[in-house]
């Protein structure tokens, strides 16, 4: 059972790793301005002392 969730493991860190690897310019502006919003709704949405 540990090599089978190291296989799969290993196979979703290759794949992680291609398509950031062959990400264009449209691909990586997306996931900054995803970032971007994602982390202006967490302060946002924080309480106000």
């Amino acid at each position: 059972m540990y090599q089978g969730i190291k296989y799969y493991l290993g196979w979703y860190r290759d794949y992680a790793l291609d398509s950031w690897n062959e990400m264009g310019p449209a691909e990586y502006g997306m996931v900054l301005v995803s970032i971007g919003v994602f982390g202006w709704i967490l302060m946002k949405n924080t309480g106000r002392r």
